[in-house]
This record gives C-alpha cells, structure tokens and sequence, in this order.
C-alpha cells in the first residue's frame, strides 16, 4: 500500500485509490471513507465518489451539504472488501457515528484513528484500539500541557456554574460546537439539572438525528415560541453554534457565557464569565497510551501539535512517527 498526502490522505493499492476524510475536491479517488461529519472532516467531499460512513454519519451530513449520491452504510465491525483491500470500522469515541477505518492488504495494515475519544461521556463510549502496522493518529492535543481532567469533575463544575448563574437571575449560555458537545451538554442538563435547554437551529437539527438514533434528548429549538418565552422568563440553559444573528445575546447583562472546550486549558476567550475544559479529543497522555495499545511499527501524527506528538512516541514508546504532512509518495515499506 502507498500512503501519499497531496493535501488530502490518500491510500493506494493495486492502482485502486482511497481518500479518506478528504481535505481538496481535486483529489480524485475510487472510494472516500468519511470518518465523521464535523466540517473539516467533509470540506473536500466530492459527491461523485463512492463514500463510506456510518449511517449517522450519512444522516448527519444532510444537515449540513449535499449528500453524496453513490453511498454505502457501514455498522460499526462489518467488512467492507473489494480486490485491493478490506476494510472494517470501528468506534471512535468521538461523536455520534464516528468511525476509525481499520485498512488491510494481503501484506499490511493501516488503522486510521480519526479524532478519538478515550473515555466514556454521556452520550459516547471510549475508541476502541486495534493492533496495526501503521497508525494515522490524532494529535489535536499532542502537548503535555494538554492533560484532561476527569470528566466527572468537569461535569459538576459545568452544573454548579449554572445553579449559581441562575440563582443570580441570569441565564447560562454555552458556546459549543454544533455536533458532539452540544449534544452532551444537552444531555448533562437533562440528567442533571432538569431545566429547559434551548438550542439554535443547527444544533436542533443534528439534535434529532440523535434522537433518531437512540441517544435520548430533550431540547427546544430557539425559534419556536416557547423558547422565546423561557428566555424572556430567564428559565432555561441557552446552547448556541454561533453568536451571528443571535439578536438575544445583545443584552449582555441578562445572559452569563461559558465556553466548553478542550482549550480551556489553555485560555479563556475575551468576554466569557468562564471556561471549561469539556473535550471529544483525547488528550497528550491518552495518545500515548493509545499508540501502545496499537502497538505499530510506525506512526503518522495529523492535525494540532503534530510535530511536537510525532517526537514524543518516538522518545518515549520507541516507535517510529512522523507528521503526515512530511509523507511523499513511498510504499509503507520504505519507511
């Protein structure tokens, strides 16, 4: 198998060609794996390919662009196989649907990791690792500065802040990604504070994908007047996407933000009441641990601080990682 990166990851054996979680709609491809549907996942989709993704992942990517025409829906371990190669995916722990590709010839094996998550959340369940020759890993935290504290923790931190935000007579909002952490913020109210949740219309719209999927949740969309009322009432929790034309946020002084993210162990954006460190990534040290647990021959770190993280498993686990920017077209075994 040849691992070549021109902008976008592509596998190729056989002369058969995979792209996966395509980054440029100028890569041509026989077969695109989508990992997930977070945009920068998709941006590169070119409709005309044969994709492969979860169903959630399909259902996902309606909300969001046009869905690819020539489409196969894979469950999570179920074999895909043609002439040049076979290919299994499995959790990632990320968000609802994601997938690692498990990628095998009659020689080798490659598993691309994606974006993971190692520990259960409420609305997700921990990557699962496999042992592979060559890994395509994460490194969106690949620092020691970025160690994680334990969910639980953050989630009390997250309810206290609200209790305390609305016993001041204000509401709480969060500023969260559309897909994944504003689910699991909907869900942590709804177990825990059993206040109304607001949300926008993005959110809602991949909220009920969600529902339809099995993962339970109970939110109002923005728009409809009910919302309007809880929010005039100051008797709910606001999620939003986006502060563009979010007309109710101009009264500052009825409203408290909160930003939930990974980065907030790093810092707190200007006009935010608080931060907290809430992530679907792994961080530096759950990398690590999950490249022994894979135990391959080589490693290739992508996205975030991957020259940093690429230098780390080489130090510290002995094994040979490089940034997958660095690939020129070589076969695996070259390396």
């Amino acid at each position: 198998m040849k691992l070549i990166w021109d902008g976008s990851l592509i596998i190729e054996n056989k002369n058969r060609r995979i792209s996966i979680d395509p980054q440029s709609r100028c890569n041509r491809s026989d077969l695109t794996l989508i990992s997930h549907a977070h945009i920068d996942h998709i941006q590169g989709l070119n409709c005309e390919s044969c994709v492969l993704s979860s169903r959630e992942t399909h259902e996902i990517l309606k909300t969001r662009t046009r869905p690819p025409v020539n489409y196969t829906q894979l469950s999570l371990r179920q074999l895909y196989e043609d002439e040049s190669f076979k290919i299994t995916p499995y959790n990632s722990g990320h968000v609802l649907g994601s997938f690692q590709f498990f990628i095998e010839s009659k020689t080798e094996s490659i598993l691309y990791s994606s974006d993971i998550n190692c520990v259960k959340s409420l609305t997700t369940t921990p990557a699962e690792s496999l042992e592979a020759d060559t890994l395509i890993l994460e490194s969106t935290y690949g620092r020691p500065e970025f160690s994680l504290p334990p969910r639980e923790e953050v989630y009390t931190d997250i309810i206290e802040w609200c209790v305390k935000t609305i016993s001041e007579g204000k509401i709480p909002v969060f500023k969260a990604y559309s897909l994944g952490k504003s689910q699991e913020l909907i869900k942590l109210m709804n177990n825990y504070l059993q206040i109304p949740v607001i949300v926008d219309s993005n959110i809602a719209l991949i909220s009920e994908v969600y529902n339809k999927s099995g993962v339970k949740l109970n939110f109002i969309n923005q728009h409809q007047e009910e919302a309007q009322r809880l929010l005039k009432e100051k008797a709910c929790v606001l999620i939003t996407s986006s502060f563009k034309n979010n007309r109710l946020l101009f009264e500052k002084k009825h409203f408290a933000l909160a930003f939930a993210s990974g980065w907030a162990l790093k810092f707190k954006p200007k006009n935010f009441s608080t931060a907290f460190p809430l992530s679907s990534h792994a961080d530096y040290y759950q990398l690590l641990n999950f490249v022994e647990a894979c135990a391959p021959k080589k490693v290739y770190t992508c996205h975030g601080f991957a020259e940093d993280l690429a230098k780390a498993i080489e130090l510290k686990l002995n094994v040979k990682a490089q940034p997958i920017s660095e690939i020129t077209q070589k076969t695996l075994l070259d390396f």
